[in-house]
């Protein structure tokens, strides 16, 4: 019974050591360092009270509704500081809107009705108010995502105009 109880510490011992051991065998196929890469397009679909498609002559807006914009990203090797969208009217240039955009993974993403084709995927939007000044406008959007290596912008002329 004296050697049974040796002999499974002996394999006890033997399995723990062993599965205590480095094991750097996936290291080989890896890359010493990933390249930092940040990329991000506006995604063409805003929502409203329905969906709409930006960056056509039917994407019309009235005052009262508030537009989402969404902006997929994809991130590697870096990390998001923060991102911003601009709203300029496309006769005049100006900038009606300046607004922070929110990562999809805070909480308030749930009063938002986001796209199915995104769902899952990491992305940012913002909710864009329409409201009397922008009247007769139509209106184009940028975004800008700063990272601490890497930035990435997109824009997309007369995104919408409003009625």
């Amino acid at each position: 019974m004296k050697k049974l109880v040796s002999a499974s510490y002996l394999v006890l011992f033997t399995l723990l050591f062993l599965a205590c051991s480095k094991n750097e065998s996936h290291y080989i196929l890896a890359d010493d360092k990933l390249p930092e890469r940040l990329d991000s397009d506006i995604y063409p679909v805003a929502t409203k009270p329905g969906e709409m498609v930006i960056g056509n002559e039917q994407a019309i807006c009235t005052v009262g509704e508030t537009v989402t914009l969404f902006l997929p990203y994809h991130v590697v090797s870096d990390d998001i500081q923060h991102a911003t969208i601009a709203v300029t009217d496309a006769l005049t240039g100006e900038t009606v809107r300046d607004l922070k955009m929110t990562l999809s993974t805070d909480i308030s993403v749930l009063n938002v009705t986001v796209p199915e084709e995104i769902q899952g995927t990491s992305f940012m939007f913002v909710n864009v108010k329409v409201e009397n000044d922008l009247i007769g406008r139509t209106l184009n959007v940028a975004t800008k995502i700063v990272a601490y290596k890497q930035t990435s912008e997109d824009a997309v002329k007369n995104a919408f105009q409003v009625q």
